[in-house]
């Protein structure tokens, strides 16, 4: 395949210079975490937004295909082969897409590679071979802890504990190569002995693409009750459950005593939803819509009065961003959570909303008084939308990827 080398063009925007960027993607579109995939495309589309060449390349769903597409002129998407089952082709540990990654990166003159989970063989490789071979200045994304302390630690199996091993020994051996790490939050900055080279940078929301909506037409829309007290959580996957049930047995204990709590939740696994039904007494006021477009979300979380983000303080969730967090920002709802990590900082400094011990009482305490009416939530939405928009916009975080991209490439070739 080709791309479109185009020398004339020496700037894209008053802000950047023109740049040549190509993406390598870990996670596989539609499948697992179909939101990880997302967010890793959008960041590569808002990139050929802004007037640069990008290249986004991901493995793909299917056994032992290969598909090209061209986007628009700017961006163009590629999926990688695999000999083996779906499951064993995300993560970055697939050999044939190690292969065609790296072909790729040596075939083209990108200015800078772009990955997540750099130290995965399937990340690691092509950015090496890009670094040295090609004078591309690559730079790492870290949005989780993998490692001992962190997700390392809970894998199960003989796949897992080789994972396990891998990520303990290599996660942040590997990171020394980078010009540049980008952390999702300060946490994972402090894991890391090299601090110069290393930004934190929280997840983005799309507020281009959430609408919020008044609360009463927004029932009326999904046909929810007008006078009920509605609580959303969204995204509410098996992954999240010991944070989740510190949630469910604050709500199991409400619906006991209040008729009108109603819990609106949205994902794609229902069988994790049919499964909180059997193991907590709240079946019937669960209102579960399953994984819809973006329309349907925006009037369904608009109908509720506020939202939960259940977040226990342990170094995986300090270590990560909720994403979630995001829509919640911009539908312009309070949010209850717990103090960890950067969240913390956040609140403290915003009013969007309370932070409450991480326990069953805490989350009940403060629902308990929002429903009493002890707590005006108008007093924190105050600052939600202005977060969403100017501190959290995805857009503008775009904008801080390519500064960085641009500052980076200035101090490891200075020529440029």
């Amino acid at each position: 395949m080709s791309f479109k080398e185009d020398k004339s063009l020496t700037h894209c925007t008053q802000r950047h210079s023109f740049m040549k960027i190509l993406v390598l993607s870990d996670y596989i579109e539609n499948y697992a975490e179909p939101n990880s995939f997302r967010i890793r495309y959008l960041s590569a589309y808002k990139m050929a937004e802004k007037g640069h060449d990008v290249v986004f390349i991901s493995p793909s769903n299917k056994l032992m295909t290969t598909t090209s597409k061209t986007i628009n002129d700017r961006l163009k998407t590629v999926t990688t082969p695999g000999l083996f089952p779906i499951r064993m082709r995300t993560g970055g540990f697939s050999i044939l897409d190690a292969f065609y990654k790296t072909r790729i990166a040596l075939q083209h003159n990108f200015d800078i590679i772009q990955v997540t989970n750099g130290h995965r063989p399937a990340q690691f490789i092509p950015c090496l071979i890009g670094k040295y071979l090609k004078k591309a200045v690559i730079v790492d994304e870290c949005w989780e802890w993998l490692g001992k302390g962190g997700y390392a630690d809970n894998r199960k199996g003989i796949a897992g504990k080789i994972v396990s091993f891998y990520d303990r020994r290599f996660e942040l051996t590997f990171k020394d190569f980078y010009d540049q790490i980008i952390t999702i939050s300060t946490v994972l900055k402090n894991r890391f002995s090299k601090k110069h080279n290393v930004t934190v940078l929280h997840g983005g929301t799309e507020n281009s693409k959430l609408e919020e909506y008044d609360i009463y037409d927004a029932r009326k829309e999904v046909n929810l009750d007008s006078n009920s007290f509605i609580v959303g959580i969204s995204n509410v996957i098996p992954a999240d459950h010991e944070d989740n049930h510190i949630f469910f047995k604050a709500f199991e204990r409400l619906c006991q005593e209040y008729s009108n709590v109603f819990l609106v939740a949205t994902g794609s696994d229902k069988y994790y939803i049919d499964e909180i039904k059997r193991t907590y007494s709240f079946a019937d006021r669960i209102i579960f819509t399953g994984w819809v477009a973006f329309d349907v979300y925006n009037k369904y979380l608009s109908s509720c009065n506020i939202f939960v983000l259940p977040y226990r303080n342990n170094p995986i969730n300090a270590g990560r961003w909720p994403n979630k967090i995001g829509d919640y920002l911009c539908l312009n709802r309070p949010i209850i959570t717990n103090p960890t990590g950067d969240i913390k900082a956040i609140f403290q400094r915003y009013k969007v909303g309370l932070l409450c011990d991480e326990t069953p009482e805490g989350f009940y305490d403060t629902l308990r008084k929002m429903l009493n009416k002890e707590i005006d939530l108008n007093l924190y939405t105050r600052d939600t939308l202005y977060v969403a928009n100017e501190i959290l916009s995805f857009d503008k975080r775009i904008d801080k990827f390519l500064d960085i991209f641009e500052e980076t490439a200035k101090k490891v070739k200075p020529q440029v």
